[in-house]
């Protein structure tokens, strides 16, 4: 089957048809349910380094029946008094990660901020309630932060028009 490739103008692209993208959530503000925290522990991965508060993923889920009363007890806390009680949790340590090439160049490195593992859960917790209300309100056109919606296919199409555009018509 022969491919043809057709030139269209931008404009043709172009919409005043688009809605603004909403501002107003539906948002559940509910406190966070034991299942809720059970689930948020499981997806934070393991087999990272120690982090500032010395409290490793493996370490919440060894006893994970133990580790959601103890969180939950601390995350109804929170939520009443809406306020963070740690500063482990809004602190990292910043570490310096060689990724390529010389090692005397700075633009060389990555950098990699360790977080605390509980406030780590407690972020997924929050994360878990919102993603349903947002994700639902994201155009289709939406691609990157979006779980399975890398923008790295829209940049390749992209890349391809723009080529055979130049291709078929060399004044562009």
């Amino acid at each position: 089957m022969d491919h043809q490739f057709i030139r269209v103008g931008a404009e043709a692209y172009l919409t005043d048809s688009w809605d603004v993208a909403p501002t107003n959530l539906p948002l559940d503000v509910a406190p966070p349910t034991a299942e809720e925290i059970w689930m948020a522990i499981m997806q934070i991965k393991s087999g990272k380094s120690e982090e500032p508060d010395n409290i490793t993923a493996e370490a919440l889920k060894s006893n994970i029946e133990v580790t959601v009363n103890m969180l939950y007890i601390l995350f109804m806390m929170i939520w009443k008094e809406e306020q963070l009680p740690l500063t482990d949790w809004k602190e990292g340590y910043l570490s310096n990660i060689l990724k390529k090439g010389d090692l005397t160049k700075c633009e060389d490195y990555g950098g990699i901020i360790q977080l605390s593992v509980p406030g780590k859960v407690f972020g997924r917790v929050l994360l878990n309630q919102m993603k349903d209300s947002v994700d639902a309100k994201h155009r289709d056109q939406q691609a990157g932060f979006r779980k399975d919606r890398p923008c790295t296919g829209q940049i390749a199409t992209l890349r391809i028009i723009v080529e055979r555009s130049i291709a078929s018509n060399p004044s562009l």
